[in-house]
């Protein structure tokens, strides 16, 4: 604990990567730290509700690992004991960009490898352990409290999800908003009479579908993870094969400016045979499907 700390206690809204970064890095500085996640306590290791994108392929980058091992020290061991991978981006990717592959060479530059929900797992079992960071799974935050004058937040009012009857009011001496794009943020400063602050957004007209295999005993590829980029302006498609826990590789399919992916089994494979390069197609050929297709 801080000899200085900054106050008794503190609340994050959104327990997701974000939500539990901000909570680690606050414990330090508050008698107690409050996260309120809307989503209930994950049981099992899974995409959750609250981020459809958890189905989809991930790339930690390395700044982010070592931000994580400097927050959590050994979480991406816990990471990889649990069947994450690391691999060396240069030399065991085979990486098809701007109309040429890649150069393989060995950098010793390796980053950890995993689905999005293991890493947010390893992440969690750690925060929660932490014995100043309490949860309030399955809590939504109606709105933040103030003083009098509206000059600063006191804390907030949630309700729970499950019954919308039971009400908490949380105290807090600072606020952090993890929740994402579905932040109320902005509505509550406009009826707090603030200003809210200017939103710009780029749209790219982005998708994804996703399934997950499982390659054959035997299989030998010369990979580790395999990417078809797009080769702009005729071909705005995507396809990545990356490895996951449980022996399996995610396979994800990018459609950028409009170019949708499949939303069936039956066109997921005939998709990948439209990309840049045959390879993925030529590879998923001799995997097993273990999953639906799941869109974002």
């Amino acid at each position: 604990m801080s000899t200085l700390p900054l106050g008794k206690q503190a609340v994050v809204l959104g327990g997701s990567i974000a939500g539990l970064s901000a909570a680690r890095a606050l414990s330090p500085y508050f008698e107690r730290v409050i996260v309120i996640e809307r989503d209930e306590q994950p049981t099992e290791t899974g995409p959750r509700k609250a981020v459809p994108q958890g189905h989809h392929a991930h790339a930690l980058l390395k700044a982010g690992e070592n931000v994580m091992d400097a927050l959590l020290p050994g979480v991406m061991k816990d990471v990889v004991r649990a069947g994450g991978q690391r691999i060396d981006f240069s030399k065991d990717v085979r990486w098809f960009h701007g109309g040429h592959w890649k150069m393989r060479y060995e950098s010793g530059f390796e980053i950890a490898v995993q689905s999005r929900p293991l890493l947010e797992q390893k992440i969690r079992e750690r925060v929660e352990a932490l014995g100043n960071v309490a949860f309030y799974y399955g809590y939504e935050v109606e709105a933040p409290r103030t003083s009098d004058d509206k000059s600063r937040i006191t804390g907030v009012t949630a309700r729970q999800m499950a019954d919308r009857s039971h009400k908490v009011e949380i105290d807090s001496d600072l606020l952090v908003d993890a929740s994402g794009r579905g932040s109320k943020m902005p509505q509550w400063l406009t009826a707090l009479d603030y200003t809210a602050p200017t939103e710009v957004r780029l749209k790219i007209n982005l998708t994804y579908s996703t399934r997950v295999y499982q390659a054959p005993e035997n299989a030998n590829f010369d990979f580790k993870a395999l990417i078809i980029n797009p080769q702009a302006p005729t071909i705005r498609r995507a396809g990545y094969i990356f490895p996951m826990e449980g022996n399996k590789w995610m396979v994800t399919l990018a459609g950028y400016d409009g170019d949708t992916t499949p939303r069936d089994n039956e066109s997921f494979l005939e998709f990948t045979r439209t990309l840049a390069r045959p390879d993925v197609y030529e590879t998923l050929k001799t995997m097993t499907p273990l999953t639906d297709v799941k869109v974002f």
